[in-house]
């Protein structure tokens, strides 16, 4: 099924679907993908193939929400949230906090990330926003000003130790 928006369509098989309430989709002759490939691989994490795609010259304002896994290389201002496996490349622009189950992100991203399972930061990824995750991969070179929490277990953080204060008349001069 493909629906025309402008000069960019989306396509819709299964599960996926494009949210976007209070926004717009725009491209220059791009296309947003929306359809299962079959025997594609592109550069996600452990190289899981890719069942939505948003190619370099598409851009989207609102809020993109996927079952499957999903590849971005353009540019979304807004929220993202996936159930499954997400790869940001390197041409990526994203303006918004994110949702998945896993994420490789090797293009920028102003906002938060919250995986369920683990975030891999690529040499090349610039990362404005704070990240949550089970597991953390950072390659050298990567941008990263924000906090971070990666907590394997899912422990409680312990509380901060109380300091007392001192009242031994020995340290006084």
């Amino acid at each position: 099924m493909g629906v025309g928006f402008g000069n960019s369509r989306v396509w819709q098989v299964g599960g996926n679907k494009l949210a976007s309430p209070k926004g717009a989709l725009q491209g220059a002759g791009g296309v947003l993908y929306f359809c299962k490939l079959e025997n594609r691989k592109d550069t996600m994490a452990e190289n899981a193939p890719t069942h939505s795609f948003i190619t370099a010259d598409v851009e989207i304002v609102g809020t993109v929400t996927s079952n499957s896994a999903i590849r971005i290389d353009g540019k979304l201002e807004g929220e993202l949230i996936c159930e499954n496996d997400v790869a940001i490349g390197k041409t990526a622009e994203i303006k918004g906090n994110l949702s998945v189950n896993s994420i490789s992100v090797a293009g920028t991203v102003n906002g938060n990330i919250n995986a369920k399972d683990k975030i891999d930061l690529k040499s090349t990824a610039k990362l404005l926003g704070d990240i949550k995750a089970k597991r953390l991969s950072v390659e050298d070179g990567v941008t990263f000003v924000g906090r971070s929490e990666v907590n394997p277990t899912g422990a409680q953080a312990a509380p901060a130790p109380v300091q007392r204060e001192s009242n031994d008349s020995s340290e006084e001069k």
